[in-house]
């Protein structure tokens, strides 16, 4: 297969990874650790802003590691961003 590399899609548009990472704080962590961050939080409000603040905290850690992702096209993720 020399001169005949295959290249990864990059499909992933905003939208796309938007979902993804709202699809994952939601299914890993509303459903097995509510009980526990309304316990710490005090209130309804105060448990929200919780959520919201770890899905924006989220958001943004994506968004870098897409960043890298487009400067640095190997296979790997982390392990390849990190050693670089």
């Amino acid at each position: 297969m020399i001169g005949n590399e295959k290249q990864l899609k990059r499909n992933f548009g905003f939208f796309g990874t938007l979902s993804l990472v709202i699809g994952t704080v939601i299914g890993s962590g509303i459903f097995f650790k509510q009980g526990r961050v309304l316990q710490e939080a005090g209130s309804a409000k105060m448990a929200l802003l919780a959520w919201f603040v770890g899905g924006v905290l989220t958001l943004s850690s994506a968004m870098s590691v897409a960043e890298l992702g487009s400067e640095m096209p190997q296979t790997g993720g982390i392990y390849i961003y990190i050693s670089k």
